[in-house]
């Protein structure tokens, strides 16, 4: 029971995190998937340089593409895992995330 307490802090605070740099910009999916959710970025293609980009940032992202059954359709959303970050490390990684995602969320 510990555990699970710890991770659902963890993952409320990850949303917490998200829903502040990225405000209505982001829709977010798999509140009860486990130690991941999906993030569906308005207005932003999950392309090989930005993925890239964003792990050479030190953040570490999975696009729903690579995964999904029918392609073509998810190059807007990225999974993410938060089991094994702390706080700190959430919130310093959405930070970069919003570094790496392209301007029209800050300009």
């Amino acid at each position: 029971m510990k555990m699970k307490k710890i991770y659902k802090t963890r993952r409320d605070f990850l949303i917490q995190q998200l829903k502040l740099a990225f405000s209505n910009k982001i829709n977010i999916f798999g509140y009860s998937t486990g130690l991941h959710l999906i993030v569906e970025f308005n207005q932003v293609q999950f392309t090989k340089e930005l993925l890239e980009e964003i792990q050479q940032l030190g953040v570490k992202v999975y696009p729903v593409e690579e995964h999904a059954i029918k392609k073509g359709k998810h190059h807007n959303r990225i999974i993410i895992g938060y089991g094994h970050l702390t706080t700190e490390e959430i919130k310093e990684g959405v930070s970069r995330l919003q570094r790496a995602i392209p301007c029209i969320y800050s300009c």
